[in-house]
């Protein structure tokens, strides 16, 4: 590939004082190709990892990856030189390689560690044209190989790296990821602070709701939920959040509904409880599906006859009329909800048991903690691609349902679905996979609408689902790889969960509605819509 581009007995900068002194190099293959990597920049060689796709990346990006608990951004070799695709298969190896930060290559396979004399390492001419291959200004040199390989091309990694747009980070390593500033509570067109905004959510197919308020997250539910002996049939039992124990009370149950088994359209609410003697106090609890954010006015919103009331408790305080009234939704209050006994009792014990596991904790500790880590966030999680995206709960003004009257907007960008009316006012719909450059999916019914608001602009953004929403502390998130100019606009943090098992993309909402919105209003003024 590259022979008659060699440029023989030519000298490598420094080759004189190391004439005898022979380098290593990690060797690979691309095809019927042979590379080679300087071992000094080589910091290891693993089988290749599931990674997450990242949108708005270049060519030859396979995306993040766990490396024990770290953040590895994946490339594939040969689809950054222009190679012809090939299925990984048990050969297939990344090498991990020093770019100002671990990036793992993805490879055919990998040779040999082998030592060569400075001797049998030639340079290549500047004017070298290997555009054939992909392989332009790539090459570092190549190497005499005696052993009947012919030659050996060293390639430049960094030089590689950089080509295909994934930037070594001239970041500081220990500088805090910034977030975008909360925006406050709901405001309707007026300015005025009227509108409520709830998380709406079904059991046995009726819609009920809390003030947005009140849920600190949505979270999947544990494959085990540990018992309580001798507790009420809707207290299923305590799981471990976060290092704090948290009663789980089935609402099926307590509504005295027929039971059934917990699914995967399940999830756990975790509901602030504020008590005198535990301001702190939470609940988890159990929901058919929580199905979206919705925003209502006060006229919206009715009082309940008493006479529903069951035992002297109101456990619905107030209806949500909806379309006109013909959606209603219960609105349910913890504050009210959770003053069964049965229910009072599971919280003082995982108080108990909590409060001696920090005492414990704090007996061990010798070091004060850092301040900094008792801040937490949080993000309202969806999924695009099969991917998990975040963005900060305080930016979503609301989550609908996609209408089936999306109407279309000739000559917009394409990534526009069209326009709704929200509550009078016209909305700007945009479908988030178009605007990553993904494939378009079919309409169906876990789709939803993110309307996020910043600055006063808001719009909508069609995601495959919303999943949960969840709070976690500000240090676990990080700095996300440079791999584009509008990646790292967009995208410029991740949440690292659970030591790197889980990887969240954090949206950056005002970055968002700002490039979307001046692409938008230059087709029609009506698509820039007050927040």
């Amino acid at each position: 590939m590259a022979k008659k581009n060699a440029k023989p007995g030519a000298a490598r900068p420094g080759a004189e004082a190391q004439a005898t002194e022979p380098r290593q190099f990690v060797t690979f293959h691309m095809g019927k190709e042979c590379f080679a990597l300087p071992m000094e920049s080589v910091r290891e060689i693993i089988r290749v990892p599931r990674a997450i796709r990242v949108p708005l990346t270049p060519e030859g990006f396979e995306g993040l990856a766990n490396l024990r608990g770290a953040i590895l951004p994946v490339m594939d070799l040969r689809r950054m030189v222009g190679l012809p695709a090939r299925a990984i298969d048990d050969a297939s190896r990344t090498i991990v390689v020093e770019c100002g930060g671990p990036v793992g290559l993805i490879v055919d396979r990998v040779s040999q560690v082998v030592s060569f004399a400075a001797d049998r390492i030639e340079t290549l001419d500047e004017t070298a044209t290997l555009s054939a291959s992909g392989l332009d200004g790539l090459l570092d040199g190549v190497i005499k190989d005696s052993a009947g390989a012919g030659l050996i091309q060293i390639l430049d990694a960094t030089h590689a790296i950089r080509q295909s747009s994934v930037a070594a980070t001239d970041r500081d390593p220990d500088a805090p990821a910034t977030a975008s500033a909360p925006t406050g509570v709901a405001e309707d067109e007026a300015g005025n602070d009227s509108l409520v905004q709830f998380v709406n959510l079904t059991v046995d197919d009726q819609e009920y709701a809390f003030e947005i308020s009140e849920v600190d997250e949505i979270v999947r539910p544990p494959e085990a939920i540990f018992k309580v002996p001798q507790s009420a049939g809707h207290v299923l039992g305590m799981i471990d959040l976060r290092e704090r124990l948290l009663p789980i009370v089935c609402l099926r149950r307590l509504f005295g509904l027929p039971a059934t088994e917990i699914s995967e359209s399940s999830r756990i609410l975790v509901l602030h409880v504020a008590r005198e003697d535990e301001p702190d106090a939470r609940v988890g609890l159990v929901v058919d599906q929580v199905r979206e954010v919705i925003t209502a006015s006060a006229e919206e919103q009715v009082n309940v006859s008493g006479l529903i009331s069951r035992d002297g408790q109101a456990r619905i305080g107030t209806m949500c009329r909806l379309d006109g009234g013909k959606r209603l939704v219960g609105v349910l209050s913890g504050r009210t909800l959770f003053q069964d006994p049965a229910i009072r009792a599971a919280l003082n014990e995982a108080a108990d048991v909590t409060d001696t596991q920090q005492e414990r904790t704090e007996m061990a500790e010798a070091t004060p903690r850092d301040t900094d880590d008792g801040e937490e966030t949080q993000l309202v999680v969806y999924q695009l691609d099969g991917q998990d995206f975040g963005v900060e709960i305080d930016a979503v003004r609301e989550i609908i349902r996609v209408p089936a009257d999306l109407r279309r907007v000739p000559q917009a960008p394409h990534y526009v679905a069209g326009i709704i009316t929200l509550r009078g006012a016209v909305l700007p719909v945009v479908t988030m996979r178009t605007r990553f450059g993904l494939a378009e999916a079919a309409r169906e019914d876990r789709q939803r609408i993110m309307v996020l608001s910043r600055d006063g602009i808001a719009t909508g953004f069609i995601v495959d689902s919303v999943t949960e929403v969840l709070r976690l502390p500000r240090n676990a998130i990080e700095p996300a790889p440079d791999l584009s100019d509008e990646q790292r606009n967009l995208i410029g943090t991740v949440a690292n969960l659970n030591g790197g098992e889980r990887i969240i993309q954090i949206l950056d909402a005002a970055a968002l509605l700002s490039a979307g919105t001046v692409d938008m209003a230059a087709h029609d003024e009506d698509l820039a819509v007050p927040a």
